[in-house]
C-alpha cells in the first residue's frame, strides 16, 4: 500500500491495483474538493468500484506503472508525493 495525503494505492488483486480517496479528518478541503478530485480520477478513465459523497474507490489499468499515462496524475490527485531519499550531508550554513 502507498498511502498519500487524501487516499492511497493499494493491491486489489495479484494482477490489479487499486486507488482508495478518503476525506481526511484533519483537512481544511470541503466536500466540493473532495468531488472534484473523485470527478478528476473519474476524467482519467478509471473505473469506479465505489462511490460515496467524499470517498471511493477505482480500479487502475492492469499495466498501470510509471509508463502508463496516467501515472503521474493520480499520484497528484490522491497526494502521493516521492520520498526523498537522505545524503547523509549535514545541513550547512551560508555565509552571507
Amino acid at each position: 500500500m502507498v498511502k498519500g495525503k487524501f487516499g492511497h494505492i493499494y493491491e486489489h488483486s495479484d494482477a490489479q491495483l487499486g486507488a482508495f480517496l478518503d476525506h481526511p479528518v484533519s483537512s481544511r478541503l470541503g466536500p466540493r474538493a473532495m468531488r472534484n478530485k473523485m470527478r478528476q480520477l473519474d476524467g482519467l478513465g478509471l473505473s469506479s468500484k465505489q462511490r460515496a459523497s467524499t470517498e471511493g474507490s477505482w480500479l487502475l489499468p492492469l499495466d498501470f506503472g510509471p509508463q502508463h499515462p496516467v501515472f503521474a496524475q493520480t499520484l497528484k490527485i490522491l497526494g502521493i508525493r516521492k520520498i526523498r531519499k537522505a545524503t547523509g550531508k549535514p545541513f550547512t550554513k551560508r555565509a552571507v
